[in-house]
């Protein structure tokens, strides 16, 4: 969807210069490329993130894919020594969760992507 509206925008900019400014359809379709770029979803076996918070897809009962806010460490025995001893878990990056009762734990997390600006959600992906 928001490829062809950049195609078209970059198009128009080439051999439509007095209907639009240029300058201004390259700067509509670089906004619209980058708005994108931040909404798609990354699968987890493809690559995983930087350390931080991200919205993720988590898998629920096989197929059905629900949707919570994760945080991904690239060293889990850096967030807790107790729940993640440096002994298992040093170098070991991993999504994870926290509950005041049990403290922290990893979770199962099949895609993320960047927290978006705007409520709107894409479709989760598609299972292979």
């Amino acid at each position: 969807m928001y490829e062809e509206l950049v195609e078209r925008l970059r198009e128009a900019a080439e051999w439509v210069p007095c209907i639009m400014d240029r300058a201004v359809a390259i700067k509509a379709a670089d906004a619209i490329e980058e708005l994108a770029n931040r909404m798609r979803w990354t699968l987890c076996k493809d690559k995983q993130p930087p350390n931080g918070q991200y919205l993720v897809c988590k898998l629920l009962y096989g197929s059905v894919c629900g949707y919570d806010v994760g945080t991904y460490a690239e060293d889990l025995s850096k967030i807790d020594k107790y729940d993640f001893p440096a002994k298992q878990y040093k170098g070991v990056g991993g999504w994870f969760d926290y509950d005041s009762e049990t403290g922290y734990y990893q979770t199962n997390v099949y895609a993320w992507m960047k927290l978006p600006e705007r409520m709107t959600l894409p479709e989760p992906p598609e299972e292979e």
